[in-house]
């Protein structure tokens, strides 16, 4: 079966990881490969576009909270009716009626005892897969050039700061569009020609304040054809109260800090940047709803350290090599190493000429200490571990995620405290 990559929008709460894991396995059992976003600290609006357009549609699961629903599903939903995906709602049976728009497939579920509906779920499924069919389209006109972003609406006021952002973008590998609302045509209605290289642009940028005739009408043409868009404003005194969660509203820029304001577009295009992961089989779901179970997400705490942990035991004990799906793995290397059913090994120059001979003896001593303890899921890790070290520019996130899963695993290495804080120093050294 040709399985087609599908937007899973979901809840994190404790109760909902039950309703994820059924719904999960049935999507993926009627030909769809669900792609979702773990939680990390920060979200944008711009993130949520990029991964929508990617795929064929989007499947809710819509779960009473308190009567209500979460503000950041509905968001979801309401940006795939925008740009027109087809969509499908799973939502429980105690929830009113007017919750969401009557147009909509859906189809409800009892928390009680959803499986006794599961032949409902299967043939909306089956509906909801008959309208898309078997394969995923491809654009029917690409253009083969270099990515690239736009900005919109940095005014004379805004040089430096457009420029800062414009180097960081180049930097990057995107190539910038002009200034075009200074162009000499100011005739609203652009060519075709236009519209076409439009329609390819990864990337938009939009402070909102000033706009020019011809900004908004750039600004709406990108809207309309899905160009992912991360929306700034120097106004900080918004006091939009809409349903609409904060995170996905226009993000404050002060003024006179451009330093400040840098940093936080910065951070915008890296959210933008992170992609989502695909679960496409039973093992990983597994994996997934344990790893919400058993997390600080149940308190609501939400960090980037989570969501790392949470891909990398999805992942990991699943028995696949790393992929680069989230933008914060590298491909696992193997090539002088032993597989988890053997010792793991370390090679012991390369890590000294990177770190250091403390930290590369420290590792020797780990890797003995783990051999010694039989453990698989710490042999896994310290490979993954070694091979995320060899990188160019190894992660911080990922090693301590690593880390931190080969010290719970086998509790000696903590114990051998020097040992344990040479490691550590290691790692909170890397930039």
């Amino acid at each position: 079966m040709n399985k087609l990559p599908i937007y899973f929008s979901h809840g994190y709460r404790e109760r909902e990881t039950v309703f994820n894991k059924y719904f999960g396995i049935l999507i993926e059992q009627n030909g769809f490969i669900p792609s979702l976003d773990p939680p990390s600290e920060d979200v944008n609006s711009a993130k949520l576009e990029k991964h929508l357009k990617h795929t064929v549609g989007l499947i809710a699961i819509v779960a009473s909270r308190n009567g209500s629903i979460s503000p950041y599903i509905k968001y979801e939903i309401d940006l795939a009716i925008r740009i027109g995906k087809p969509v499908l709602v799973f939502i429980e049976d105690n929830l009113a009626d007017n919750m969401l728009p009557n147009f909509i497939l859906k189809r409800r579920f009892s928390s009680k005892s959803f499986f006794r509906d599961y032949y409902e779920h299967q043939n909306a499924l089956e509906i909801f897969k008959s309208f898309i069919g078997n394969s995923q389209l491809p654009k029917y006109q690409s253009l083969n050039f270099q990515k690239s972003a736009i900005l919109l609406g940095f005014d004379k006021e805004n040089i430096e700061l457009e420029s800062q952002i414009k180097k960081y973008l180049n930097d990057t590998g995107y190539f910038v569009w002009g200034n075009i609302e200074n162009e000499e045509n100011k005739e609203l209605i652009i060519e075709g020609k236009r519209h076409f290289y439009l329609s390819n642009t990864y990337l938009s940028i939009c402070l909102i304040d000033k706009l020019s005739n011809k900004g908004s009408y750039y600004l709406g043409a990108i809207r309309s054809i899905q160009i992912p868009t991360i929306l700034v404003t120097q106004n900080n005194k918004d006091e939009y109260k809409g349903w609409v969660p904060t995170e996905f509203r226009q993000r404050y820029i002060p003024k006179d800090e451009i330093n400040v304001a840098y940093s936080i577009i910065n951070k915008q295009v890296d959210l933008y940047e992170e992609d989502f992961v695909v679960v496409d089989n039973e093992r990983k779901w597994e994996n997934y709803v344990n790893s919400l179970s058993s997390s600080s997400i149940m308190k609501g705490e939400y960090t980037n350290e989570g969501r790392d942990k949470i891909i990398n035991n999805l992942y990991m004990h699943n028995g696949d090599n790393f992929e680069n799906i989230s933008g914060n793995f590298s491909n696992k290397n193997s090539g002088n190493q032993t597989q988890a059913a053997g010792n793991v090994n370390i090679e012991g120059s390369f890590i000294q000429d990177k770190f250091g001979k403390e930290a590369s003896d420290a590792l020797v001593k780990v890797a003995e200490i783990i051999n010694q303890s039989s453990n698989s899921d710490a042999k896994e890790l310290f490979e993954s571990m070694h091979a995320e070290l060899k990188q160019e520019k190894p992660k911080k996130s990922i090693l301590a995620s690593l880390w931190n899963g080969m010290t719970t695993a086998v509790p000696l290495i903590k114990s051998s405290v020097e040992i344990f804080d040479k490691v550590s120093t290691m790692i909170n050294n890397i930039a």
